[in-house]
């Protein structure tokens, strides 16, 4: 095993050749595409792919290929337009418009895994090197002046395959989530249309046995169930509008809708203001556990539980404090997310660019609610359904934080890894 072979420092144009893509013009000329032949590669068929890329939206005409820069299966490409720096390798024959660029000639001094990596953990850096115009967007020239820290090839494979296995882990966690997301949101629409029964098991649908369910405002609900306004089943609705506190690198956490997520809160980004600030800043409430937080805009609709511990709360988010005497303890939360309340608030926003919704607004919407016992049972099984998700996110983010932590310490050669050389035993 070998560690000898020091690191050097390279510029990726002395490494790699560069070029970038071309367009058919003009690009609403029919022409130029065809039901079969080359792909014709666009920013959202890169970020929709993980791993290697081996679909494509459209496909070029060989007139379409003649005016554009065709690229071929191993090859590594990267977007330089509006979205910066994302990297992909070719998993078929396709061809690059004037927003990517492609590398190549590279093989005998640089892998291809180890350059998408690092071309990954570069993508803040081009981003900040993007020109500003209609869009951001990079030349060939920036791309090939960036700098590069290299090991040896062997070094590279190995660290390229570290990262890889990573990779793969966070696919198949995220693939997961997904599944179990999907399931929830199942049980979440039997629980919220059709309840438990005396049993302790669902009801049967309505089309099996109709006299379980009466009419209301909101279509077939069960026997027992009543519909209100939201603000009915409140005592209060706490909004935080006004200024956003004034940032700081240390102290309470500050939640802002970005970190409010479907169920969640999810800690990045991370933001703070000064302890000094909290008394004055929360004056119009401090929420309790349990209590739900429900984001206004941007975007709208989501909501959490409030935390337990101590935090403050940004602008476009509103606490909606149940009346523990007429709705379950942390029903709320789950009938907010139900895909049926999400349509209603929905139905209900305003905006063209960013949907919002007023308060007022808010606190008229129709929801149908269970008894209170009713509403602990389902509340109950959505926890428990919730538990094996909450422990698959925080298992993703361990992952993602240790590949953060290892792209920093193996592509810059602050770790290094052993590797086997030629012609060593």
């Amino acid at each position: 095993m070998s560690l000898v072979k020091k690191w050097s420092e390279y510029r990726l144009g002395d490494l790699s050749r560069i070029r970038r893509g071309a367009s058919p013009r003009p690009i609403s000329n029919p022409a130029w595409f065809a039901e079969k032949g080359p792909g014709w590669i666009r920013i959202s068929d890169v970020t929709k792919t993980e791993g290697k890329l081996t679909q494509t939206e459209q496909r070029l005409s060989p007139e379409g290929v003649k005016r554009s820069v065709p690229v071929h299966p191993g090859q590594v490409i990267m977007s330089i337009c509006a979205t910066i720096g994302e990297p992909i390798e070719i998993g078929i024959e396709a061809c690059i418009h004037d927003g990517f660029v492609v590398f190549d000639q590279h093989e005998h001094c640089l892998d291809k895994r180890f350059l998408i990596h690092h071309l990954r953990k570069t993508q803040s850096f081009f981003k900040g090197q993007g020109q500003t115009g209609t869009q951001a967007n990079l030349n060939t020239g920036i791309v090939a002046q960036s700098p590069i820290q290299l090991p040896p090839l062997a070094e590279q494979r190995r660290i390229a395959e570290i990262l890889d296995t990573l990779d793969e882990a966070i696919r198949q966690t995220e693939a997961l989530l997904a599944k179990l997301q999907q399931m929830k949101q199942g049980l979440l629409h039997d629980l919220l249309t059709r309840g438990i029964g005396a049993d302790g098991a669902l009801r049967p649908p309505h089309e099996e046995v109709p006299a379980l369910y009466k009419d209301s405002p909101l279509g077939k609900i069960p026997k027992d169930w009543t519909v209100g306004r939201l603000e009915d089943f409140l005592t209060n609705l706490i909004d935080y509008r006004g200024k956003t506190p004034n940032k700081t690198n240390h102290g309470i956490p500050l939640i802002t809708a970005r970190n409010v997520r479907m169920g969640f809160i999810d800690p990045e980004p991370k933001e703070y203001i000064a302890a000094s600030a909290y008394t004055h800043w929360m004056t119009r409430g401090i929420p309790s556990p349990g209590d739900v937080l429900f984001t206004m805009e941007a975007p709208l609709g989501h909501a959490a539980f409030f935390p337990q511990e101590k935090v403050a709360l940004a602008q476009r988010i509103v606490t909606l404090v149940p009346n523990r005497s007429k709705v379950a303890d942390k029903f709320l939360l789950w009938l907010v997310l139900w895909h049926g309340s999400q349509t209603r608030i929905y139905r209900y926003s305003t905006g063209s660019t960013v949907l919002g919704i007023k308060q007022s607004v808010l606190r008229k919407i129709l929801f149908q609610f269970p008894t209170i016992a009713e509403g602990l049972c389902i509340s109950d099984i959505l926890a428990k359904a919730s538990c094996k998700i909450e422990q698959e996110q925080e298992e993703l983010q361990k992952l993602r934080s240790l590949k953060a932590g290892l792209m920093e310490d193996l592509l810059t050669g602050r770790v290094r890894v052993p590797v086997v050389e030629e012609g060593e035993g």
